[in-house]
């Protein structure tokens, strides 16, 4: 598949709106969203006395944070019921486990990034450091009573962005190098 999908760890695909979830394992964005990628080389450099230029040497890299901007519209209960269990997801999986739960004290998880195929996205553990989403005043809302706490009214466009935060483990950054990064990705940025 190489439509975008957040895919989250089971344990946040449960209540309420986890059926629609299920079949991809996560969130399938359903329009294309727009990402952006940043990788970079840091250098030190020093300059030498009387010298016109600095001497650069190397000092690491770095993969910058993902950033996901996706439109969402609603036109129907579906929709609106998909809106809905998206933001909550989302929301879900910035936030440490916490009260009573049997996990208190856990962070938030590791969630994996696929869009577009072998080459670009494919199976990237990230972390969700932020999400936005917008309630415009500028559209309609749909109104819906698909849940049986009662009716419930989300705009027929929005926009959510997203912030992803690359998160390898030490495991997988020891397996990783160039050689095998330039045959295929296997998730390295």
């Amino acid at each position: 598949d190489l439509r975008a999908i957040l895919k989250v760890p089971s344990l946040y695909l449960t209540g309420k709106f986890s059926d629609v979830f299920m079949r991809y394992g996560g969130i399938m964005f359903p329009y294309t969203p727009q990402i952006t990628l940043e990788s970079k080389a840091e250098y030190s450099s020093t300059t030498p006395l009387h010298s016109n230029y600095p001497i650069n040497f190397y000092k690491n890299s770095a993969v910058s944070d993902i950033s996901l901007t996706a439109n969402f519209t609603v036109q129907n209960d579906d929709d609106a019921y998909y809106y809905l269990g998206m933001v909550r997801i989302l929301t879900a999986v910035t936030k440490m486990r916490f009260g009573g739960d049997a996990l208190a004290g856990s962070p938030p998880p590791i969630c994996r990034l696929f869009a577009y195929g072998e080459y670009v996205l494919k199976n990237v553990p990230v972390v969700v450091t932020s999400v936005r989403h917008d309630l415009p005043d500028d559209v309609d809302f749909y109104t819906s009573s698909v849940l049986p706490e009662g009716r419930v009214s989300v705009p027929t466009k929005a926009t959510l962005t997203i912030n992803l935060k690359p998160t390898y483990s030490r495991q997988e950054m020891m397996g990783a190098n160039v050689t095998s990064y330039l045959a295929n990705s296997g998730g390295y940025l």
